[in-house]
């Protein structure tokens, strides 16, 4: 009995190692972003719902990738000039 219990102990153990050293980096591609600026002197303020943000656990850095096709303003003038 004590031989089964000591094979189960060390099965989960291991199991567990596993499972936290499997996965190093996480992400999403679904993240939000809101950027202020001024043009001319005049303020703006621009969204998107399409940032990517990597983080890698291993190294301790993260990445931020954004499209600026994108990002929308609710100004015509703008959102053309970030869709070109």
């Amino acid at each position: 009995m004590k031989k089964a219990n000591l094979i189960i102990s060390v099965f989960f153990l291991v199991s567990l190692l596993s499972t936290i050293n499997g996965q190093e980096k996480y992400g999403t591609t679904k993240g939000s972003i809101y950027i202020r600026g001024t043009i001319n002197k005049i303020p703006f303020i621009t969204r998107s719902n399409k940032l990517a943000i990597f983080l890698n656990y291993e190294t301790t850095e993260f990445t931020l990738r954004l499209e600026k096709s994108s990002l929308h303003t609710g100004i015509d003038s703008l959102d053309e000039i970030f869709s070109n």
